[in-house]
């Protein structure tokens, strides 16, 4: 009878040995590498935002020029697909919230560190041609839940294709 009681003892004091560490209000962080690379012939605009938390206010330019505002957003899917389609720009305002803007011009490529950022953070990204007959050419939001966020990549092809990449975890260097 002595060893289911020891075990379960063990077990408790187990469970209870995490619960006595000090708490801490700051989750890590980590240095984000940001590529981007255009191998296409012609220039585009790359919109970054760095959203720890819920974004206060997200305000979205149209190709028409009016702007559309959207308050405590935590996704993407609370804007209408249509103003989103027809994007050229946006900001991005709240607690610890940062928005950066890079122009690729043709054959070129921009890294970036996006410096001390959170675990569980959402990068949203918005590439636009702005020479383009029709400039909105992708809207996407990445995360890494509670894992490291290491780095995101933004790649045109020669031709317009886009691809991303987002990769979690430690990178080598």
């Amino acid at each position: 009878m002595r060893h289911p009681l020891v075990v379960l003892c063990c077990v408790a004091l187990l469970v209870l040995a995490g619960c006595t560490a000090p708490a801490t209000d700051d989750p890590p962080t980590s240095d984000v590498r940001l590529s981007l690379d255009n191998a296409d012939s012609q220039r585009y605009e790359v919109t970054v935002a760095v959203a720890p938390t819920t974004v206060d206010t997200l305000r979205i330019i149209g190709v028409d020029g009016e702007t559309r505002t959207y308050r405590d957003v935590d996704s993407l899917d609370v804007v209408p697909s249509a103003v989103l389609g027809n994007a050229t720009g946006f900001t991005a305002s709240g607690p610890d919230v940062t928005t950066k803007r890079y122009v690729l011009e043709p054959g070129t490529g921009i890294g970036d560190e996006l410096a001390d950022t959170p675990q569980n953070t959402t990068v949203v990204y918005l590439v636009t041609q702005p020479d383009g007959a029709d400039p909105t050419r992708s809207w996407g939001a990445a995360t890494c839940g509670q894992s490291e966020f290491a780095e995101i990549a933004i790649r045109i092809a020669d031709g317009g294709a886009l691809s991303t990449a987002t990769h979690c975890g430690s990178l080598a260097n």
